[in-house]
């Protein structure tokens, strides 16, 4: 008997010639895929953030093409350490240390 789980999404594509574009479950031993992108909307899915919380998926993620959905919270820290990275990166090129 398969055992259950959340599905933690990441946008692939798929196919040889004619490419196109899926989510599919990257948790090992997990071969479940959506081929049709919009029927995920609605579902569950763990943050690729690395929190492990779950978010469900919007029409907006689906539309946007996001590639590994995250939660919000892991949205802030990524905000957060790219507004550092861009402070740390002006005071190089001001000749100022870190």
């Amino acid at each position: 008997m398969k055992q259950k789980h959340t599905h933690q999404y990441k946008k692939i594509d798929i196919g040889v010639k004619n490419k196109y574009e899926v989510y599919k479950c990257v948790l090992p031993g997990c071969s479940h895929y959506m081929p049709n992108m919009n029927g995920v909307v609605g579902a569950v899915t763990l943050c690729n953030g690395g929190c492990g919380k779950t978010l469900i998926m919007t029409q907006q993620i689906v539309t946007n093409r996001v590639e590994k959905p995250i939660c919000d919270d892991c949205k802030e820290i990524r905000k957060k350490d790219r507004a550092l990275a861009g402070v740390y990166d002006f005071q190089a090129a001001a000749g100022g240390s870190k």
